[in-house]
Order: structure tokens, then sequence, then C-alpha cells
């Protein structure tokens, strides 16, 4: 933690941003009720959507949320006529089991660091080995201009 205050002592407020992942199981249901009743024979529901959030120290830039499905283009997309989240100012990814992994996290690496043209800036995550795997390779291809990461 020390090196990590440390390093953030060299940038402003505005310019250290934190990312992290969350996951909503949005088929699952409660686990607990205030029913006295006992259901048994129901499985819990294992449909999920991860959600990568981004914001700075100081909260004045919260960038868009980055959501990650089974589906390339689901229903309620279809049904909206959206085309993806990109029509309401977010990012739509998919993969099978709509988890973070190494190609998703490189664009959102890229995407974040063109976002600056010549800031500089801190980003705080931590060691996923997806986000790891992601950053290693795009610092070998020098892609990353203006963003140094912490872990």
């Amino acid at each position: 933690m020390e090196e990590i205050r440390t390093e953030c002592e060299n940038y402003e407020a505005r310019d250290v941003y934190n990312t992290d992942e969350t996951g909503y199981f949005w088929r699952a249901c409660p686990k607990r009720s205030l029913a006295t009743a006992t259901s048994s024979g129901t499985k819990q529901g294992k449909e999920r959507i991860s959600v990568l959030l981004t914001c700075n120290a100081d909260g004045s830039d919260k960038l868009p949320l980055w959501f990650i499905g089974k589906y390339k283009q689901p229903r309620c997309f279809r049904r909206e006529r959206l085309q993806g989240l990109c029509t309401l100012g977010a990012h739509w990814r998919h993969n099978k089991k709509a988890w973070m992994n190494t190609e998703i996290f490189k664009e959102f690496l890229r995407d974040f660091d063109n976002r600056f043209h010549g800031r500089k800036v801190l980003l705080l995550m931590d060691n996923f080995s997806a986000h790891m795997r992601a950053y290693e390779e795009l610092q070998e291809e020098k892609q990353l201009r203006n963003t140094k990461v912490i872990w």
C-alpha cells in the first residue's frame, strides 16, 4: 500500500483511476426470504453479466460501463432496436462465460489510453491474470502511451 500511496502522490486526483469488474447473477433468486414454507428442488440461476467500472479519484470522470454477457445480440436489444449498448453510452461485449478475458481487456486498455491524448494518468487495478496478460501484451507492442498501471 505504501508503494501505491507514494506513486499516487506524483499525480493529481483527477489523473488517478481505478478499474475493476463485478458480476451480476440476474436470474438468481434470493437465498433467504420471509416465507415460512420451504421450497425444495430449485436450482440457483447462473446466468451472469459482468460489468467493468472505471472512475478517477476525485469522482469527476466516470467512464462508460463495459458489460460482458453471454450473447452477441441479446433479445432485449433487438426488441428496443438498440445496436448494442453504445447507443446508451456503454459498451457491450460477449463470450461464452460472460467473464472478462484478455482480448476484451486489451480493447478496454486501448480505449482508456486513447482518451487522454498526452495527459499522463495512473490506473490502479487488481492482478487478475487477464488484466496482467493484456497489459503485458500492449506494453510489448508499445501501444500504451498515456497510462501507467499499478497492481
